[in-house]
């Protein structure tokens, strides 16, 4: 099983027989277990100048909630208390 990364904007491949990998939000593309499409993501990504990556690390992620200014409308970071644009309180992102 490996797990990649994919650069921001990309939000998962379609390999050529059809199968789908989603990205998740973190840019990861998790769970591909065919040797085959390994094979094929990673050389077609050196060969379009490496813009996706094989993952190495050995901890899961974690999707840490995010933090939003009600006043501006900036999100940031779940660590972020306040708000870099105008100064004012964050709040935490509520999830559904």
């Amino acid at each position: 099983m490996a797990e990649y990364v994919v650069p921001k904007g990309c939000y998962g491949l379609t390999m050529e027989d059809g199968t789908k990998y989603n990205a998740d939000r973190s840019g990861r593309i998790k769970d591909v277990t065919d040797p085959n499409h390994q094979y094929h993501i990673e050389r077609n990504s050196s060969i379009g100048g490496g813009h996706i990556h094989r993952s190495t690390g050995n901890m899961p992620s974690k999707n840490s909630a995010s933090t939003y200014c009600r006043d501006c409308k900036f999100v940031g970071y779940g660590w972020q208390k306040v708000c870099p644009k105008c100064g004012e309180e964050m709040e935490k992102e509520t999830r559904r």
